[in-house]
């Protein structure tokens, strides 16, 4: 895919959804009712969505979505000009074999997935350098085959992986815009990452460490929020090691996003109890270790770390008995 010009993107382009959880049926259901021309690769929901359509539920208004635009492998789905890849990201190798038969020498991969390393993870495998990173703050859940319930946001900060921004991904996020959803386009890909991380480490990761728990009654905890608070103190300390310069108040920022949103159970806790696997490296372990190797001191990025990993271990091991 490289060494080849870079061309206009279509007004008419054609977008592959890979990884149709939470995340991809709701931006793809957004795409497709805004008149995109949406295929959606698509497992255990297949034939759900071909019978039923896709659904979701929002305060915002709720979508349906029916059509021919369901299908069970990548060769059905053919070359595209947009892959939005949504899989968990301890699903990557996975990539190698789903997403050939989607590319062609123009076809962009937009990466919506968790943590870090995904950007680098797509430029080698597939020698692509259109690749765009995209930082999600939605709140989703898919509460049952190809039904998804969209608790708040849902605005992604667009990062080109080549300086500055080129043309096609100013277009790519205006068309998303055309289709409701907020973009906002980043020349610091590597700063939206780490922001988002703020989050995700803590929120997600205290869910499971404190015993499979909404992110209300973390909030509602003078103790949890304390603890809640310091790791995402450490999570900005380690960015800011990396590169980045958030600022302090994104703390209490997301302490207030996060009460609008009520009892949400954030993914990773999802996967957790359903004892599927769970991002534990994307998400906790590599930026504790890119922190750590800065010099940073993280206690309690660690003892999360540590006590995630423990309780995966713990969990599998009584499900092996």
């Amino acid at each position: 895919m490289d060494d080849q010009p870079l061309h206009s993107f279509p007004p008419n382009a054609r977008i592959a959804i890979v990884g149709s959880g939470a995340v991809g049926l709701f931006y793809g259901i957004k795409l497709a009712t805004g008149g995109l021309d949406v295929r959606f690769l698509l497992r255990s929901d297949l034939e759900t969505a071909r019978k039923q359509g896709i659904r979701l539920l929002s305060a915002e208004g709720d979508l349906h979505y029916e059509g021919s635009r369901f299908y069970g492998s990548s060769a059905e789905i053919g070359e595209v000009d947009l892959v939005v890849i949504s899989i968990k990201a301890t699903a990557n190798q996975a990539l190698r074999g789903l997403l050939p038969p989607l590319l062609g020498k123009e076809t962009w991969l937009l990466t919506l997935q968790n943590g870090l390393g995904n950007e680098e993870f797509l430029s080698t495998a597939f020698n692509a350098d259109r690749v765009i990173g995209g930082v999600c703050f939605v709140a989703v859940n898919r509460i049952e085959p190809a039904v998804v319930r969209h608790f708040g946001a849902g605005t992604i900060a667009l990062g080109d992986t080549a300086r500055p921004v080129r043309p096609d991904v100013q277009e790519i996020a205006a068309a998303f815009e055309r289709c409701g959803i907020p973009c906002r386009l980043s020349d610091d890909l590597n700063s939206a990452r780490w922001e988002k991380l703020v989050w995700n480490i803590c929120f997600n990761g205290l869910s499971i460490a404190a015993g499979s728990l909404p992110v209300s009654e973390i909030i509602a905890s003078p103790e949890l929020r304390r603890k809640a608070e310091q790791i995402m103190s450490e999570t900005l300390m380690a960015a800011n090691a990396n590169g980045c310069r958030l600022p302090t108040d994104l703390i209490e920022i997301f302490m207030q996003v996060t009460k609008t949103i009520g009892d949400f159970r954030p993914s990773s806790l999802i996967d957790f109890d359903l004892g599927r696997e769970v991002e534990l490296e994307a998400i906790w372990g590599e930026p504790l270790r890119r922190g750590e190797n800065r010099g940073v001191s993280l206690p309690s990025m660690r003892w999360l770390y540590e006590t995630i990993r423990d309780k995966i271990a713990a969990r599998d091991k009584e499900a092996a008995r």
